[in-house]
């Protein structure tokens, strides 16, 4: 994809704070600011389900489920609430429940969750509780095949061009610019998508050095979706509607790293997609494993088609 004259100026580049409390507590409200979109007037769906996972409280290897219940508000003040004794899969006690909230309700609701042994499609019936569906892993991109990977679909037909992650109309340093193209020369049981990522200052963290938490869950999210049969086409959009993620590793400024994505499964208006980011090692083969992610994702129809 190419760079389009269009590059919004977001009125907030940084990243909101969000800090877990104790039971049934709030706490400070935040936005999300409208550089983080998806479509043009909601935030991101990963970049959202990141601030619930730093509110979960998460350190690495451990995974959260976050669904969303409906677009998330951008520059719309946020109240962050603990329920404790949610639904849970696990033994012992019930984990607690963060919720994202605004004056009309649940925005979204995440829980810290086991990591599925085997490759899951998401239940958003039940917000912690993956449905077991076994498919063979597949083998990761390196960075030469993600960069001459082509996306199947005409660039005219991205449903969010200006979206923080994938969209073609973000310039560099403002929009991730993760774009997602079929790895060619792969056999049917190995097909997946690849996209490469170089880390910007901007969306790393000064006191750490690494990059935020929930830019790394945005770079979880949108490959899957790319990386749809249905994404692209004229008449259908695609969100997110729950994700299950976890960080491995550290994500650093000045670092490359390769997301490799698929659809393993669908059932209608249903997709199911799992992505992994590995980290690439000096000769442009795939390294370390530092993310991964199994996403819902939900068609519903375009209400506008893009223009340029």
């Amino acid at each position: 994809m190419t760079d389009s004259n269009h590059s919004p100026a977001p009125p907030d580049m940084t990243h909101p704070t969000v800090s877990a409390t104790n039971a049934a507590a709030a706490t400070p409200s935040f936005t999300i600011a409208s550089r983080f979109c998806g479509p043009p007037t909601s935030g991101n769906g990963g970049y959202t389900a990141g601030l619930v996972a730093n509110a979960v409280g998460v350190g690495l290897g451990e995974a959260v489920t976050v669904r969303l219940h409906r677009p998330p508000p951008l520059d719309t003040p946020l109240a962050c609430l603990r329920d404790e004794g949610g639904p849970h899969h696990h033994a012992g006690p019930p984990l607690s429940v963060i919720r994202l909230v605004d004056d009309l309700g649940d925005v979204a609701t995440g829980q810290q969750t086991a990591w599925p042994t085997e490759v899951a499609a998401i239940n958003p019936s039940r917000l912690a509780t993956p449905s077991r569906l076994a498919t063979p892993s597949r083998s990761a991109a390196s960075w030469a095949e993600a960069a001459v990977a082509v996306a199947p679909w005409a660039i005219e037909h991205h449903p969010f061009p200006t979206c923080f992650v994938c969209g073609p109309d973000r310039a560099h340093g403002d929009g991730l610019r993760v774009f997602a193209g079929a790895i060619a020369g792969r056999p049917p049981h190995d097909q997946v998508f690849g996209a490469t990522w170089e880390p910007d200052s901007i969306d790393v963290n000064p006191a750490t050095g690494e990059v935020h938490p929930e830019i790394v869950w945005a770079v979880l999210d949108c490959p899957g979706g790319q990386a749809s049969h249905a994404f692209g086409g004229p008449d259908l959009a695609l969100v997110l509607g729950t994700i299950t993620a976890r960080r491995l590793a550290p994500i650093r400024l000045g670092e490359r790293y390769v997301a490799t994505a698929w659809e393993h499964a669908h059932d209608g208006r249903k997709h199911f997609c799992t992505t992994v980011l590995h980290a690439v090692q000096p000769d442009g083969s795939h390294g370390e494993l530092v993310g991964e992610s199994q996403a819902l994702w939900i068609t519903i129809p375009r209400v506008e088609k893009s223009a340029r």
